[in-house]
């Protein structure tokens, strides 16, 4: 779901933090009633609001925990962690604590 930026280009990614593209995915994937594999992108921040925790945490979490979602670079000035695989990392931990 493009967005116009400010000279009238339609990107994926400009001045959004959330959006999805159509691809499939090996880990928690949506599929459409169309067919098509729906892969959300969440940008680290937004990421970091999800979980509840600071950026800094969640950079911290990417460094030092294996078991956590590692982030795609996607673009030179662009990152962004797959929610289907944050909300995976989530449940996981959620059963181990019980």
């Amino acid at each position: 779901m493009p967005k116009k930026t400010k000279n009238n280009v339609n990107h994926p990614v400009a001045d959004s933090a959330v959006f999805e593209a159509t691809q499939a995915s090996a880990t928690g994937v949506l599929i459409p009633a169309n067919g098509v594999f729906i892969r959300r992108y969440l940008r680290p921040k937004v990421a970091a609001k999800k979980l509840g925790i600071a950026d800094s945490t969640l950079w911290l979490k990417i460094k030092t925990d294996p078991d956590f979602p590692q982030p795609i670079k996607i673009g030179p000035n662009t990152t962004v962690l797959i929610e289907d695989e944050i909300d995976h990392y989530v449940s996981t931990r959620s059963r181990e604590a019980r």
